[in-house]
């Protein structure tokens, strides 16, 4: 893991601060459209159990899948 510790997994980004104030009035805007036409937001979690996708079902290829791990190696 060494070799990636500066590096962000493919299909992320870090932004600065200039691209996060601009995402931020984007998602802003975006947020007042919908709250407008009556939508409310909601929220889901960032992490899945790795059994959820485990199954094979195709949807999410088991190796493209972030994977953490507790301090005896289970997933």
């Amino acid at each position: 893991m060494g070799q990636w510790k500066f590096h962000t997994p493919n299909g992320v980004t870090d932004l600065l601060p200039a691209g996060c104030r601009n995402k931020r009035q984007i998602e802003q805007s975006v947020r007042l459209m919908f709250e407008q036409r009556g939508y409310q937001e909601i929220e889901t979690p960032s992490m899945e159990f790795f059994d959820v996708y485990a199954a094979n079902t195709g949807a999410v290829p088991q190796e493209e899948l972030f994977k953490f791990f507790d301090e005896q190696g289970r997933i």
